[in-house]
């Protein structure tokens, strides 16, 4: 059943169902048995008599859209007025084309890295920004041709889709000529870090201003956010703009921070290197920026900005190494392959899909060597060649440096009950060599002692005993190991 029932220009009766979308001015609805169009219901505080003869004017005098396709629309201009009743005296709304918002969204979500890697991945490339800053150029010439003026031309009013389509919305806020009578419906809105230097503090309500290079300016700036990942040509660092903090008191200042001539004043840290942008498109930035910043009549039109991206975007390049990777005629290599080694951020990467493996430089083969076990330790260690051409010089460098010796002078105590018996007993002889030494070394000095009848035996006896000295010494010094 129908929430609501209303009626067209020509009397028929249309039902309309309520969706969840609603805003400040009305709500959307669906209309019944029809997939290709919505109604638009303003809330009745809203109705105006200037209002109702606005979107008139609409019906009667729409712009050629570039996008004429039933399955997408450039511009959600009004198709039909709607009325409470048969009679036409209440004026509740319009019908316009249906915007699938699941496939059409706000820019900010293409443009700024953040938005688009989590959404697509790299798979919505600068080629597809490039497009998408295309055709919202192409929209905005199909408007100004007809008369009309965006006026409140901003990101938000602006729905892209991943396949770079454009579609402009709230056109019911629009600049509008009736092109019969002449009459000019101004629009009544504006925002602040979108508009030029001459409107800033404007009073739109009360106050009729043509916006004809108020849209020029926004949509430079439009253009330029597409091509520089959401970064507002304005936004910048230096003493020129220490006190000026938001972009709408830059732009009163009109210090355009990539112009070479300028002193003081340098774009953020986090902006794209400002040459990938192709030098006949940053000519017409320079027009609207710094000489069209005190004369809006330097500022490129739409159409200029039409005949600009389509020359530079059919010599768009790929990258050889990733696909996602476009880039301008212009430039020899990669601008994101170089920003991916200069910053290591990728704002295009490849897909990663589940089960994808990553392949490295292989490692090398060390050969099976043998083990030994230290003592003393649980766990064994590879045995390293300590000399020779067999030893590396990794080798030598994982080789545990054991001295034995100068290690051994240290186990004197050991717990081993072997070894301590083995010390001992070298003790024992250490000793008992000792005090014959000295006895045949006194008689043999003195040559008094009349036992020693041959003194080659005499010579044996003390060499033995030289021989039970140094070996004592040697099994306290080293142990049972070396015994």
């Amino acid at each position: 059943m129908p929430t609501l029932t209303v009626y067209n220009l020509r009397g028929k009766k249309i039902g309309l169902r309520r969706t969840n979308k609603s805003g400040g001015e009305g709500s959307i609805y669906e209309i019944i048995g029809n997939n290709s169009s919505c109604a638009k219901i303003y809330h009745s505080r809203k109705v105006t008599a200037e209002l109702h003869q606005k979107v008139l004017s609409m019906v009667e005098n729409p712009p050629d859209d570039p996008s004429p396709d039933a399955r997408h629309r450039s511009i959600g201009w009004p198709e039909d007025v709607l009325y409470s009743d048969s009679g036409r005296s209440w004026f509740v709304g319009y019908t316009m084309p249906l915007i699938d918002t699941k496939t059409f969204q706000e820019t900010h979500k293409y443009f700024d890295p953040s938005d688009r890697l989590k959404a697509f991945g790299g798979s919505f490339t600068w080629q597809h920004l490039f497009t998408a800053a295309f055709n919202m150029a192409s929209a905005v010439a199909a408007l100004h041709e007809k008369g009309h003026r965006i006026g409140d031309l901003r990101e938000t009013n602006i729905l892209v889709s991943p396949s770079a389509l454009v579609s402009i919305i709230d056109c019911d806020s629009f600049q509008v000529k009736d092109s019969a009578s002449g009459i000019t419906y101004y629009t009544r809105v504006g925002s602040g870090e979108f508009l030029p230097p001459e409107l800033m503090g404007a009073d739109f309500k009360t106050n009729d201003y043509d916006r004809y290079y108020s849209d020029l300016f926004a949509l430079a700036i439009v253009v330029f956010k597409f091509l520089s990942n959401g970064v507002h040509p304005y936004q910048a660092r230096g003493p020129l703009v220490d006190d000026a903090p938001s972009p709408e008191e830059k732009i009163k200042k009109g210090y355009f921070p990539y112009a070479a001539h300028i002193k003081g004043i340098e774009p953020p840290s986090y902006a794209l290197p400002y040459d990938i942008i192709p030098p006949s498109i940053r000519v017409l930035f320079n027009r609207c920026f710094v000489d069209g910043h005190t004369d809006p009549l330097r500022r490129p039109t739409a159409i200029e900005w039409f005949d600009a991206l389509k020359a530079e975007g059919v010599k768009l390049k790929q990258c050889s190494k990733n696909e996602y990777h476009w880039y301008g005629n212009h430039l020899s290599d990669c601008p994101w392959c170089n920003t991916l080694i200069s910053l290591g951020k990728d704002y295009f990467p490849k897909p990663f899909y589940a089960g994808q493996q990553i392949e490295l430089i292989a490692a090398k083969y060390v050969p099976e060597l043998p083990q030994e076990v230290l003592p003393g330790q649980g766990q064994a260690q590879t045995l390293m060649p300590a000399t020779g051409t067999g030893q590396t010089t990794q080798q030598a460098y994982l080789r545990p440096r054991v001295a034995r010796k100068s290690a051994k002078k240290n186990r004197v105590l050991s717990s081993n009950i072997w070894v301590g018996f083995a010390q001992i007993l070298g003790g024992i002889l250490a000793l008992y060599a000792c005090f014959m030494l000295y006895k045949y070394g006194v008689y043999a000095f003195n040559q008094l002692d009349p036992s020693v009848d041959d003194y080659e035996i005499f010579l044996a006896q003390v060499m033995a005993y030289v021989f039970l000295l140094v070996l004592g010494i040697h099994i306290i010094r080293s142990g049972i190991d070396d015994w």
